[in-house]
């Protein structure tokens, strides 16, 4: 997967407007890393945090995280697809039926917890069934501001392509409404940046507003998850507030 991906820079650089995909020095096999050169630029894990939800990101971003995507959108997902050893990985892409398993049941645990209404979990379960169509991309897996660092010239470095792995909620082949969705959930506390984004995914993709929707509930369930894990019970609670809010937000399915 990785001598993949190191491929891609130098194949795909040149085309893109706004990405910029990392060169990979080496690939280290003992400890199984795909090595990256230094970048350096505005590094966004230091303006962005789990706690303040993108408080300090300007909304004029939302347009350019909109632009990577649809760089993303333009790589060839057949070396990864149709590989027959990569093919047969399971969650490397992403899967309806294995999605909907694995949200409908965090979404009865958040319940259960008394973090998301009976009501809210039946709803979310009929969403989660709905089924997108768009064509999937290449993404790293974990895409959100922490992994991005924009460089003096403007294109905007992907790094941490490592994130994958068997039991990962997220994956390397995904629909774009999924995987801009990541970002959008880690950007609660940024309302004007959401709506920014929202405006410019919908000048870039085609997908529908069930599909994104979908998205931001399999991301949001995701991170109530992991908080809840955690013992943060006040930061799986925003995000069980956004599942709530999007569903409020989407015609019943």
């Amino acid at each position: 997967m990785y001598r993949i991906l190191a491929s891609l820079a130098a194949a795909c650089n040149d085309r893109f407007t706004t990405l910029e995909l990392p060169a990979a020095i080496r690939i280290d096999p003992g400890r199984r890393l795909l090595v990256l050169p230094r970048y350096d630029g505005d590094d966004l894990a230091a303006r962005w945090s789990e706690t303040d939800g993108g408080a300090r990101l300007p909304a004029a971003l939302a347009g350019t995280i909109a632009a990577i995507l649809a760089d993303l959108a333009g790589i060839d997902t057949t070396p990864v697809t149709d590989d027959p050893v990569l093919s047969a990985i399971g969650g490397l892409v992403f899967d309806h039926a294995a999605a909907l398993t694995r949200s409908a049941g965090i979404a009865r645990r958040l319940t259960g917890a008394g973090l998301l209404s009976g009501e809210d979990c039946a709803r979310a379960g009929r969403l989660l069934a709905y089924r997108q169509h768009t064509p999937m991309i290449v993404n790293n897996g974990d895409f959100y501001p922490r992994n991005l660092i924009i460089r003096p010239g403007g294109r905007i470095v992907i790094v941490d392509w490592e994130t994958w792995n068997p039991g990962s909620p997220f994956h390397t082949i995904d629909h774009p409404e999924n995987v801009a969705a990541v970002f959008y959930v880690h950007m609660w506390g940024n309302p004007a940046w959401q709506a920014a984004y929202r405006a410019a995914l919908s000048g870039r993709f085609a997908f529908s507003p069930a599909s994104f929707a979908k998205g931001v509930v399999i991301a949001a369930l995701e991170l109530a998850s992991m908080w809840l894990n955690g013992t943060d019970r006040r930061l799986a609670a925003i995000q069980a507030s956004v599942i709530a809010g999007t569903l409020a937000r989407t015609p019943d399915r």
